[in-house]
């Protein structure tokens, strides 16, 4: 897994991995038929990541 994360430091992939990762396993594990998910994969939804003060 780490060889696969580095090669996608190199390039391969237009974002950041993990943290998308992380936010859609927040997700499903939240909701496992959550219709945001479908929205975001799609196109139809965009999302960003914030954080508060602290």
């Amino acid at each position: 897994m780490a060889i696969v994360l580095a090669e996608f430091g190199y390039g391969a992939v237009p974002g950041p991995f993990v943290p998308s990762a992380i936010a859609s396993a927040l997700i499903s594990a939240h909701d496992p038929h959550a219709k945001v998910l479908a929205e975001l994969s799609s196109g139809a939804a965009i999302a960003a990541y914030a954080l508060g003060p602290g």
